[in-house]
């Protein structure tokens, strides 16, 4: 009974010490996709990277379905069909829309995981672990919203390989971020789907489409979605066909850091490098109008859009639980540690050598030869 619990504690000490790469869902390589039907096996969509059994997908006409069974065999998943959702923008303005559409300094900020992503019309390769091309498309995107008035903050630290683990290399990157206060942080990719699956045309105009992917395991996933489903609701009304859909994943993709966080992915590595840089004028409209209420450098919201909303220290909260949320499971497992090196009697000493024996005496205790039963 003992060594069962012994090798519990070792078990969640060691689960608490990897627990931000656990947090995140596979990704693949990049260009692996999962391809997902309906019930009566008709293709909803192609995504990037594997598909979870709980995953939610909105499609582009805001019909809700939800991951049953996934086949990795096929890289194929099949989804029950819930219902269709009515987006409303509402449901971030009430809550953030009326302090921010007041604020003088307006700032956003933009990274991105998958440092590696490229576009093989453009950058003659898909994958860069130099320096990938969807810098261009944040580079882009920074100098539409700086023509609406709105600073923009980038940050090009890489974090490669492109893998799961790469969501906990980029996390410094979004706390960094973060501490300069933006109103909003976006995660910018690329989806690794073939080319069809997001092309469009706005305004008679060929471009590509925008995923917006929201991570269901955080605790800002609530307000994340909000936010998620009011971009694709003023993308409906302002340019129909701009935004794909919504995907809600498994994972969280540092996402609880804020509760206005969210995924952007611009196209897919098949695309024409120029169709992925002109929806960044539309959708750099899309996201002023969402989180400002306004496309003007003025900073005045629309009328009939803004009504009631919180006290501007509400606006932060999401932001700050998250936060703590954090440093709450980094405390507990150090407290855990601290007994695990330090704790004195009989418990302790056999959990550090039950640690020893099964790490090879990386963690815990190395038995003495006494112990063992050697001279």
């Amino acid at each position: 009974m003992k060594t069962r619990l012994s090798i519990i504690a070792v078990l969640l000490i060691v689960s608490m010490s990897v627990w931000p790469a656990a947090a995140f869902a596979d990704t693949g390589d990049g260009n692996e996709y999962y391809t997902v039907y309906d019930e009566s096996g008709v293709k909803l969509t192609c995504i990037g990277g594997r598909v979870y059994i709980g995953d939610i997908y909105i499609s582009g006409q805001n019909a809700v379905y939800e991951v049953e069974s996934v086949d990795d065999q096929t890289k194929s998943a099949i989804a029950r069909f819930s219902g269709v959702q009515a987006l409303s923008k509402t449901a971030y303005y009430d809550k953030y829309a009326s302090v921010m559409s007041n604020k003088e300094n307006r700032l956003i900020a933009l990274y991105s995981t998958h440092s590696d992503e490229s576009y093989i019309e453009g950058d003659g390769i898909s994958s860069d672990e130099v320096y990938g091309g969807i810098y261009d498309v944040s580079d882009e995107l920074k100098e539409k919203l700086n023509d609406m008035g709105i600073e923009v903050i980038i940050d090009y630290t890489t974090h490669h390989p492109h893998d799961a683990a790469a969501y906990t290399r980029s996390r410094s990157t979004a706390v960094s971020l973060l501490k300069n206060m933006p109103d909003a942080i976006f995660d910018i990719h690329r989806d690794g789907v073939p080319e069809d699956e997001y092309t469009t045309q706005v305004e008679g105009e060929d471009m590509t489409m925008v995923r917006l992917l929201v991570g269901r395991s955080n605790p800002n996933q609530s307000a994340n979605k909000d936010f998620a489903a009011s971009i694709k609701a003023n993308a409906d009304e302002m340019y129909p066909g701009l935004i794909k859909d919504i995907f809600i994943g498994k994972g969280n993709y540092n996402q609880e850091l804020s509760p206005r966080s969210v995924l952007l992915e611009f196209g897919t590595h098949e695309s024409d490098k120029e169709d992925v840089l002109k929806s960044t004028e539309y959708m750099a409209e899309v996201l002023s109008k969402t989180i400002y209420g306004t496309t003007q450098l003025s900073g005045t919201a629309d009328e009939g859009i803004l009504n009631e909303g919180r006290p501007a220290d509400e606006s932060s909260k999401g932001a700050g639980s998250g936060i703590a949320w954090i440093l709450g499971i980094v405390v507990g497992g150090g407290l855990l540690l601290l007994l695990f090196v330090n704790g004195s009697g009989g418990f302790f000493d056999k959990v550090r050598r039950t640690a020893s024996e099964l790490t090879g005496g990386i963690i815990g205790k190395k038995p003495d030869d006494k112990e063992n039963g050697e001279k």
